[in-house]
C-alpha cells in the first residue's frame, strides 16, 4: 500500500515528463511532424474564426480567415465547402467550383459539395455533362445510415439527397435538350426521355412534390406524350392547387387537344390565382390574353355544335349549351348569397371552401391510360 501511494503521488510528474520527452524527441528528430502539427493548430484557429465570421454574416472577414487557415491546414474540407458557398453569394462561380472540388477531393462522399458543384455547372457555367456526372455520383455513393429511434435517422436525409439529385439531373437533361440545334431532333428527344426518367425516379422517392410533378409534365408535353403530361399536371395541381403554372400549362395542353371547355376552366383558375397574388402586371396581361384566346375557341366550338343540332332541340337545351361555355368558377345562388355583403362577393369560409374545391378539381378522366 505504501508503494502504491508513492506511485500515485508521482504519477502526474511521470506523465508530464513523458510528454516533455516526446516533444523534445519530435522537435529534434522529427521536425516535419512538429511543423505539421503547429501549422494545423494555427490553421484550425483561423478556420474557427472564419466559421464565427460566417455565422455573423461578415463574409469578407470569413473569406480572409478561411484563406489564411487553409494555407496552413489545406485538408479541412468543411472550410473549403463554406468558402465555396460564400463565393456563390458573390457570384464568383469559378472560384466556387474550385473550392467545392477541393472539398470533394478531401472527402469523396461529401454529398452537399457534389450537389452544389452540379448546380453551379448546370445553372451558371452551362456544363451539363459535368453536372450530370456529379448528380450520378451522389446517387451511386453508398453511405451507411445512422438510426437512433425517436432522435435521428440519417437514412431519410440520404434518400432525400438522392431524390434531389434525380430532380436536378432531370433539369440538366432538359436544359441540354433545349440548347441543341433544331436539326438534332433525335438527340433532343433522347435527352428529354432521360430527363423524364430522372424526374420519375425522384417521384418514386419523394411521392408528393409539386415541382417534380410539374416539371415531369412539362417534359412529357415537350415529348408530345399528352396523356402523361396531363396526368402529371393533375398530380401537381392536387399537390399544390394554388400554384398557377400547372393550371396554365394544363389549359394550353387542353386547348391543343381541343378540349376547349376544360381548357377555359383551367385558364380561369390560373387567372383567379394570378389576380389574387402579387404577380407582375405584364404576366397577368399575358395570362388574360390566353384566357381570351381560349374563350374565343370555346365559343366557336359551341357555335359549331349548335349548327349540327336538329331543329327540334328545345330552347332550354340551347341555354344549357351556352352555360357550358362559361367559367367553371361559377357559384349557384345559395353559394353566392353566403358570400354577399352590400352587393359585393366576400370570401367567407363557406365560399372559400367552394373555391378551393373547384381549384383542386382536375379533368384526369380526359387522359387515358396507355395499353
Amino acid at each position: 500500500m505504501k508503494y502504491l501511494a508513492i506511485i500515485k503521488k508521482h504519477l502526474s510528474k511521470i506523465f508530464l515528463a513523458l510528454i516533455l520527452i516526446s516533444i523534445a524527441y519530435v522537435s529534434i528528430f522529427r521536425q516535419d511532424i512538429a511543423i505539421h502539427q503547429y501549422n494545423k493548430a494555427v490553421g484550425m484557429y483561423y478556420i474557427y474564426k472564419g466559421d464565427k465570421a460566417l455565422k455573423m454574416h461578415e463574409l469578407q472577414d470569413a473569406i480572409k480567415y478561411y484563406r489564411t487557415g487553409l494555407e496552413k491546414y489545406p485538408n479541412h474540407y468543411n472550410a473549403w465547402f463554406n468558402l465555396g458557398n460564400i463565393y456563390v453569394l458573390y457570384e464568383d462561380y469559378f472560384a466556387a467550383t474550385d473550392a467545392y472540388t477541393r472539398a470533394i477531393e478531401l472527402n469523396d462522399k461529401y454529398m452537399l459539395a457534389r450537389m452544389n458543384l452540379g448546380i453551379i455547372f448546370a445553372e451558371k457555367i452551362g456544363d451539363f455533362d459535368e453536372a450530370i456526372e456529379q448528380y450520378k455520383k451522389v446517387i451511386n455513393t453508398k453511405r451507411r445510415g445512422v438510426h437512433i429511434p425517436l432522435v435521428y435517422n440519417s437514412g431519410k436525409s440520404i434518400k432525400m439527397n438522392k431524390a434531389i439529385a434525380y430532380y436536378n439531373m432531370g433539369h440538366a437533361y432538359r436544359q441540354k435538350a433545349i440548347y441543341l440545334p433544331k436539326e438534332e431532333y433525335t438527340q433532343y428527344r433522347e435527352y428529354l426521355k432521360k430527363s423524364a426518367e430522372a424526374y420519375e425516379n425522384a417521384i418514386d422517392i419523394y411521392k408528393n412534390d409539386y415541382d417534380t410533378s410539374y416539371n415531369l409534365a412539362l417534359v412529357y408535353q415537350l415529348l408530345k406524350d399528352y396523356n402523361k403530361a396531363g396526368k402529371n399536371y393533375c398530380k401537381a395541381i392536387q399537390t399544390d392547387y394554388m400554384s398557377f403554372e400547372a393550371h396554365y400549362n394544363l389549359a394550353v395542353l387542353l386547348k391543343h387537344l381541343k378540349f376547349y371547355k376544360e381548357a377555359l376552366e383551367e385558364i380561369e383558375k390560373a387567372t383567379l390565382i394570378i389576380t389574387s397574388s402579387k404577380t407582375p402586371y405584364s404576366r397577368s396581361l399575358y395570362v388574360l390574353d390566353v384566357l381570351n384566346d381560349i374563350s374565343v375557341s370555346a365559343f366557336m366550338q359551341a357555335n359549331d355544335e349548335k349548327e349540327n343540332e336538329q331543329e327540334n332541340i328545345s330552347s332550354n337545351q340551347d341555354n344549357q349549351n351556352k352555360e357550358d361555355t362559361k367559367s367553371s368558377i361559377n357559384y349557384n345562388e345559395d353559394d353566392v348569397a353566403m358570400g354577399l355583403t352590400n352587393g359585393k362577393i366576400v370570401i367567407n369560409d363557406k365560399l372559400n371552401e367552394i373555391i378551393n374545391e373547384k381549384l383542386k378539381h382536375c379533368p384526369e378522366e380526359l387522359f387515358k391510360d396507355e395499353d
